[in-house]
């Protein structure tokens, strides 16, 4: 998925750009949102952390759940950099379903409470 940047176009203009997508995570499902200063991370050598480095560590923690997946992130992504300082924001979002839920379901209990 991909979208318009936020904060980047006035609300019209937004509101027409955005896309809904509707979803149905079956327990222990993950998603995993980043910005780009994770995998545009670079190291001394020049080298981008890069999606292939990202995709490896979901392979290899996105089993243990999103607690673990988003520390092991943030701890590959510090390792790969070394003493290099972040040469831009970094926000990664990991959330997790403990049961199965649609956008509907959601919905519907943000308004019966």
């Amino acid at each position: 998925m991909a979208g318009p940047p936020l904060g980047i176009f006035p609300p019209t203009q937004f509101d027409l750009e955005i896309e809904e997508y509707e979803l149905q995570m079956s327990p222990g499902s993950l998603i995993l949102q980043y910005t780009d200063g994770l995998n545009e991370s670079m190291n001394a050598q020049g080298e981008q952390f890069s999606l292939d480095r990202i995709l490896s560590e979901c392979k290899r923690n996105a089993i243990s759940g999103a607690n673990t997946l988003l520390s092991c992130l943030v701890d590959a992504e510090r390792k790969f950099r070394g003493g290099s300082p972040p040469a831009d924001d970094i926000a990664v979002l990991v959330l997790s379903s403990k049961k199965s839920v649609t956008s509907e379901t959601q919905i519907h209990s943000q308004y019966t409470g």
